[in-house]
Order: structure tokens, then sequence, then C-alpha cells
């Protein structure tokens, strides 16, 4: 249950069709007056208005740039446990990882930015995952 409300948010669908690189999202930092952004289950979040928790020197700087999915799911803070790998998380986890994403699509001052893809240049160089 999430904001006492029962039934959990549809995140089946973004709020819009915003699309964020991996390079752009490694870029979204906080250095040097960039910005702040933290990604779940492929979902990218600005959360540069909470410079006091995800700045630099901050204690959950390290999740910034990055797919942190396995972290928020397990509450691991270790930086080996920041990684966008869902495999073998319990229910129990998921759940605790669609917690967090309901806080940061309802937040009041984080926002949605897009949906990580692929860069369309590494796809059509041959590069990367497919």
């Amino acid at each position: 249950m999430v904001l006492k409300v029962d039934a959990p948010l549809d995140l089946s669908k973004p709020q819009h069709d915003g699309t964020v690189t991996q390079a752009e999202l490694e870029d979204c930092d906080g250095v040097d007056g960039a910005g702040t952004c933290v990604a779940l289950r492929g979902r990218v979040y600005d959360v540069s208005a909470g410079a006091a928790f995800y700045g630099p020197g901050k204690p959950y700087h390290h999740f910034v740039g990055q797919d942190a999915s396995r972290a928020f799911a397990t509450g691991c803070r270790a930086a080996a446990c920041v990684s966008a790998d869902l495999a073998n998380l319990t229910p129990s986890e998921l759940r605790e990882l669609d917690r967090w994403m309901e806080l940061y699509e309802t937040h009041d001052k984080y926002t949605f930015v897009g949906t990580l893809v692929e860069d369309p240049v590494d796809v059509a160089l041959g590069r990367g995952a497919s």
C-alpha cells in the first residue's frame, strides 16, 4: 500500500514519450551544473530538487546517473548493488522497488524525464546491447 491506496499505480505506460540514452543518463550526475537523475526499471527521474540527498558528496549520490533498481529493491547502498539487474529478487523486494517508483511518480519535486533506451547511433552501428 502506497499513499493509502491498496492498488499500485499503473507504471506500465510512461507519463509521456520522452527517451533517455544510457550516455545521457550518465551525464545527469549532478556534477558541474548537470542535472541529477536516477533510473528505476528503466524509468528516468530528475531528482535535482533533492540535492541534499542526491548531490555530489551526499548519501545517495552513488545512485545518480544510472539505473539503481537493484539497490532500491534490496535496500543495499553498496556500490556493487547499484544495478538494473532484477534477477533473483524476491516478490517482497520487487514490491519495495514498486513503492520507490510510486514515490518518484507522485513526488511533488521529482519529475519523470523519460524511458531509458539504447542509443540509436550505437544501434545503427551495431554496438552495445540489442
